[in-house]
């Protein structure tokens, strides 16, 4: 049996928010007074080349910042092997802020509002993680790999119209990201946009993007399921051939 690939016209994934989502805050820079990037990914996911990337983005950016928050960092000897890795790429630690958990999903929504820009692992990229970040208006910079695990980024970016956050090789992405953080107008310019959308799903119940998303997916599921099912199935094929004749 060979299985038969199904490719879904718009996107996998469809994100809502909790109720309580908190709103999308200003640019963090203009009260904290550097660039902050984010890293809330599982920290299984985060490899030596992202580290190294990470670092020479924080070095090309003086006084930058990098939060990162993860289970695994709640380790005190994990949390050390970071610092100390990063240590050896030229970073203090004291740019490198380690997070807690957080209680609830509104309140680990809420750490975004001190953050610019978030980057993306690889080659295991984030999913809720990138819609959560998107969704609080934080734009996103991911690799284009050229499997499913490396590719999840670039079909969100896709799907919310940011084709141009999407980079093809570690150097494109460290040179995407420090460009993003040295034009702030444009950091704003993305925030307000990201603010804007926000506030319309809020004002239709949270409900309206996501339904329309989650109809157009299931919809899509449909008539892939529909599509199997005539291939595999002779009798569906036999109604099918019979119910064209009698029209």
């Amino acid at each position: 049996m060979v299985e038969q690939l199904v490719r879904l016209p718009r996107t996998a994934w469809c994100y809502r928010p909790p109720a309580d989502s908190p709103d999308v805050s200003d640019p963090p820079f203009l009260r904290r007074g550097h660039i902050t990037f984010a890293a809330f990914n599982s920290f299984s996911k985060v490899t030596h080349d992202a580290i190294a990337a990470w670092s020479r983005i924080l070095a090309a950016i003086p006084g930058s910042h990098l939060m990162t928050k993860s289970i695994g960092l709640s380790d005190p000897q994990i949390r050390a092997d970071l610092l100390a890795e990063f240590a050896r790429h030229g970073i203090d630690g004291d740019r490198i802020e380690i997070l807690p958990r957080d209680n609830s999903t509104a309140a680990h929504l809420s750490r975004y509002h001190d953050a610019d820009i978030a980057l993306d692992t690889f080659p295991y990229c984030g999913t809720t993680t990138t819609c959560e970040a998107l969704w609080m208006g934080i734009p996103l910079i991911t690799i284009a790999g050229t499997i499913h695990m490396s590719r999840v980024g670039v079909s969100l970016l896709t799907n919310v119209g940011l084709p141009e956050l999407i980079a093809t090789s570690v150097d494109d992405y460290v040179a995407r990201i420090v460009g993003l953080a040295q034009d702030r107008d444009r950091l704003a310019r993305l925030r307000r946009r990201a603010s804007s959308a926000h506030a319309s799903v809020a004002d239709h119940g949270r409900i309206g993007i996501h339904a329309r998303i989650g109809a157009d997916i299931s919809a899509d599921v449909a008539c892939a399921l529909h599509r199997l099912t005539l291939h595999f199935s002779p009798t569906a094929r036999t109604l099918a051939r019979c119910s064209k004749l009698s029209n």
